[in-house]
């Protein structure tokens, strides 16, 4: 695959502001599990434009906006919104007033959403692309969480399973229960 060596000086700066949110220094982003080399992330910070695969790495380690990564448009941290994944306080914005990183979720409504998604989508703008790839991301990512409670009940029965068979071979491995009758050894009873 090519490198792409077009510079963009305001594509490394926006790099730079992720990974000074993190408080991370260029040496500890790469010790991190972003999976990209020290002089990969100089040459970033430094305006060079990465491929797609290292885009894809970028937005999956920060859970930044890819549209906002490549471009400066859009949310910094799309995820932000949803309180399973919080994100610095001065990022999560409601009506234009910060609140809390973690606070409880806004009430929304789904018509009203609905309608908004569709006025998105039709615009034929960046923000439809970056709308209609999150929706399919979610619808996705939906699939798979449903995918995994099946998994993990199913492994919870085969544990259940498993536990049954193990105290069914400890009694088993029991001392037989005594009569009152002495028992015959072995070889006479084969005699």
């Amino acid at each position: 695959m090519a490198i792409n060596k077009e510079k963009d000086a305001e594509w490394g700066r926006r790099l730079q502001s992720l990974r000074n949110d993190k408080g991370l220094s260029q040496k500890e982003l790469v010790a991190s599990e972003i999976d990209l080399s020290l002089p990969t992330i100089q040459r970033y910070e430094a305006g060079e434009l990465p491929s797609a695969k290292g885009i894809n790495k970028i937005v999956k380690y920060f859970k930044c906006g890819k549209s906002w990564l490549l471009s400066g448009e859009g949310k910094k941290y799309p995820e932000a919104d949803n309180p399973e994944t919080p994100a610095p306080a001065h990022y999560i914005k409601e009506g234009g007033a910060a609140y809390a990183a973690g606070a409880p979720a806004q009430p929304f409504s789904i018509a009203e959403d609905l309608i908004l998604a569709a006025t998105v989508l039709e615009s034929r703008t960046h923000y439809a692309t970056a709308l209609h790839m999150n929706i399919r991301s979610f619808y996705g990512a939906l699939g798979a969480t449903t995918e995994l409670k099946v998994c993990q009940d199913r492994i919870a029965d085969l544990q259940d399973q498993v536990d049954a068979l193990r105290r069914e071979v400890e009694g088993l491995k029991a001392p037989p229960v005594s009569s009152d009758q002495p028992a015959e050894p072995l070889e006479k009873v084969a005699m």
